[in-house]
């Protein structure tokens, strides 16, 4: 199912329910006219790729509640004292598991990535189905092998993901899914770094 269809959908399951979902189009389509064609299938805004978090936090920050701001806030604006305390990824727990052996460590990044890459998808497969119960076990997951791994913000933001209650908004989880992919992309990038 593609973005026109998705949104169709979403609207016309609304005509019933009196609740509106912000749809905020991402797309690779630059072509002239295409926020216009987004925005008359239903669309609340658009977004051309590649989406820089700021720009989507600006976009998402027009649709929530004034409640959740400090969440996208503090993602996409930490202060000064949280980015020294909130390192992408502490070494010294893994190299604490390693003994210190390099190779090992080197190793043990990569199945690291691997892994949890493979339980983000599981997390944004389970948002997009609307499991509630896979979305908070997939996140209980990541929080713990994060937090063991050094990656404190990360497991943060899945420690938040995964008190979502049932009856929460649906943008509350959406924005909360994409944080984790944009800090596992950071985690991921400062492994590939280290792993050279």
């Amino acid at each position: 199912m593609g973005g026109f269809e998705l949104t169709a959908a979403i609207r016309a399951a609304e005509e019933t329910s009196q609740a509106h979902t912000p749809i905020i189009a991402a797309t690779v389509n630059a072509l002239k006219g295409e926020a216009e064609n987004c925005l008359r299938a239903g669309m609340d805004g658009y977004l051309s790729k590649p989406v820089k978090l700021e720009q989507l936090a600006d976009e998402i920050r027009k649709w929530i509640p004034r409640d959740d701001v400090q969440i996208i806030e503090r993602i996409t604006h930490p202060s000064t004292t949280e980015m020294m305390e909130n390192k992408i990824i502490d070494l010294s727990v893994l190299r604490g598991i390693c003994h210190g052996n390099e190779d090992d460590l080197r190793e043990m990044l990569g199945d690291f990535v691997d892994i949890n890459s493979l339980v983000i998808n599981d997390i944004e497969n389970a948002a997009k189905e609307n499991d509630h119960e896979a979305l908070t076990g997939h996140a209980h997951k990541l929080k713990g092998a994060e937090g063991k791994a050094g990656a404190k913000p990360l497991a943060e933001i899945a420690k938040q993901l995964e008190k979502i209650k049932t009856n929460d908004d649906t943008i509350k989880v959406l924005k909360l899914t994409q944080a984790i992919r944009s800090e596992f992309e950071r985690v991921c990038v400062e492994i590939n770094e280290l792993r050279e």
